[in-house]
C-alpha cells in the first residue's frame, strides 16, 4: 500500500486492485475510482462525527482509525480495511464516529454512490458479502459464540400439524427480519412449492464440513447448533434462520444443526437463492445489513472482553 498518493483515477484502480477487500472485476474498480477522492488525516483527526449520517465511507491505504458508537470505543481499523461500511450497511447512520490513531491516508467515496454502484455491479457487492461472513466466522470463533442463544429457550415441543399454504408461509416468513421489508413477488419466488420441510427429534438438517448448497427458515420447533468438534452450542427457534450465512463463505459450514424435538422449515436452495439476490437489489441490501450487524455485534463483544 505504500504506492501512494493516489491522485488520479488509474492510480487509485491499482491500488483498490490490491486491496484485498476488491478482488472483483476491472470495470468494479474503475467505478470506485472514478468516484473517490484522496483525503489525509493527522492523529485524532476525526474522519465521521458521532452526530452526523454517514455520509461517506473511506478505503484505507495507510495508517489507522479507531471506530466509536455512542461514544463507546469499539474497535481499531488498519490499512488495508475500510470504515464507515458496516455501520451504513447496519443502519447505524447516527451515533458512529471513526477517529484517526495516526497519520492516515484513504480513498473517500460518497455513501449514496458507494450504494450505487453495488447495485450496478453485483460481483462486488457478493464480494463484499463474502468478506463479511467469513468475517464474522472468524470472530465468532474468537470470541467462542455460535448464532443464536446460548441457552435453550423454554418452549412447549412444536406440534407440527397440516403442511402449510403460500399464504401461511409468507404469513410466518415476514417474521424473520431478514425478510420483513421483502416484497411478496421475491417471497412467493422463494417459499413455494415443495419448500416445507419436517424433521425429527435429534435428526440433522445440516452438518458441519459440508458444502452449504442450501439453508432453511424455522417456522416451528428448537434448533440446536454446535461446531464440528461439538463446542460452541448455540440456539435457534422459530421464526429463525438456520445454515444461511453459510452461503456466503464459500467455505464448508461452520455448524452442525438439530432437531429438538419435532421441527418445521421452509427450505430454499442456494442456486434460487442466488438468482434472487441478483435480481432483488432491496434484499441484496438487507442481507449485508444482517451481515454487518452480526459483525458489529461479535466485534463488539471481543473488544470488550480484552479491554
Amino acid at each position: 500500500m505504500a504506492d501512494l498518493p493516489l491522485i488520479s483515477p488509474l492510480d487509485r484502480a491499482l491500488f483498490l486492485r490490491a486491496h484485498p477487500f476488491f478482488h472483483v472485476e476491472p470495470k468494479s474498480l474503475i467505478a470506485i475510482a472514478e468516484h473517490s477522492n484522496e483525503r489525509r488525516f493527522v492523529r485524532g483527526e476525526t474522519l465521521i462525527e458521532p452526530d452526523d449520517e454517514i455520509r461517506s465511507i473511506f478505503i484505507l491505504g495507510e495508517g489507522s482509525v479507531t471506530s466509536f458508537y455512542d461514544g463507546k470505543r469499539l474497535f481499531d481499523v488498519g490499512s488495508p480495511g475500510a470504515v464507515g461500511t458496516l455501520a451504513l450497511l447496519a443502519g447505524r447512520s447516527i451515533g458512529s464516529s471513526f477517529v484517526a490513531r495516526e497519520e492516515t491516508i484513504a480513498l473517500e467515496l460518497d455513501a449514496d454512490v458507494y450504494l450505487q454502484i453495488l447495485e450496478d455491479h453485483f460481483p462486488l457487492v457478493l464480494s463484499l458479502t463474502v468478506n463479511i461472513a467469513r468475517d464474522i466466522a472468524r470472530n465468532e470463533e474468537i470470541a467462542d459464540v455460535a448464532p443464536g442463544t446460548t441457552e435453550a429457550p423454554a418452549q412447549p415441543p412444536a406440534r407440527l400439524g397440516p403442511e402449510l399454504d403460500l399464504v401461511d408461509r409468507l404469513s410466518l416468513v415476514r417474521r424473520v427480519r431478514l425478510f420483513s421489508d421483502a416484497n411478496l413477488g421475491l417471497l412467493a419466488e422463494l417459499f413455494r412449492g415443495d419448500a416445507e420441510r419436517h424433521y425429527a427429534d435429534g435428526e440433522s438438517l445440516c452438518r458441519a464440513g459440508e458444502t452449504a448448497l442450501s439453508f432453511e427458515v424455522l417456522v416451528e420447533g428448537l434448533v440446536r447448533l454446535e461446531d464440528a468438534e461439538g463446542r460452541r452450542p448455540g440456539y435457534v427457534d422459530a421464526i429463525g434462520v438456520v445454515g444461511w450465512r453459510d452461503l456466503f463463505t464459500g467455505q464448508p459450514r461452520v455448524w452442525s444443526a438439530t432437531a429438538c424435538g419435532p421441527v418445521r422449515t421452509l427450505h430454499v436452495p442456494r442456486e434460487l437463492y442466488t438468482d434472487v439476490l441478483e435480481d432483488h437489489f432491496e434484499h441484496m441490501l438487507a442481507v449485508l445489513g444482517q451481515l454487518a450487524r452480526r459483525y458489529l455485534e461479535v466485534q463488539t463483544q471481543i473488544s470488550m472482553e480484552a479491554d
